[in-house]
C-alpha cells in the first residue's frame, strides 16, 4: 500500500516534470525557428542594400563621366560629386539629391 502510494506519487511527479520540459522544448524550438527566419531576412536585406548601393555608385560614375565630357559644368561641382561617400547614410542622401537635381 505504501509502495503503491509512493510509486503513484513518483509517476505523477515525473509526468509533471516531463510536461514542463516538453513545454520548454516547444518554446525554445519556436524561438530557434524565429531566429533562423530573422537571420535569413537580415542576410537578404543586407545583400539587397549592398546591391542598391553598388547600382547607385554605377549611376553616379556614369553621370560623372558624362558631366566630365560636357563643358557646361564647372570643376568644383564635379569634384563635389566625386567626393560623395556612399558608405555612409549621409553620402546616400547627397547622391540622391544630386540625381534629383539633374
Amino acid at each position: 500500500m505504501v509502495e503503491e502510494t509512493i510509486g503513484n506519487s513518483l509517476i505523477n511527479s515525473l509526468d509533471s516534470y516531463i510536461f514542463n520540459n516538453v513545454i520548454v522544448l516547444i518554446f525554445v524550438g519556436i524561438l530557434w525557428i524565429l531566429s533562423l527566419i530573422l537571420v535569413i531576412l537580415g542576410h537578404r536585406t543586407t545583400k539587397e542594400i549592398s546591391n542598391n548601393i553598388k547600382s547607385l555608385e554605377d549611376i553616379l560614375n556614369r553621370t560623372v563621366r558624362e558631366i566630365d565630357a560636357d563643358d557646361d559644368f564647372d570643376a568644383p561641382s564635379i569634384n563635389e560629386i566625386k567626393s560623395i561617400n556612399l558608405i555612409h547614410l549621409q553620402g546616400d542622401k547627397e547622391a540622391y539629391k544630386f540625381l534629383e537635381a539633374i
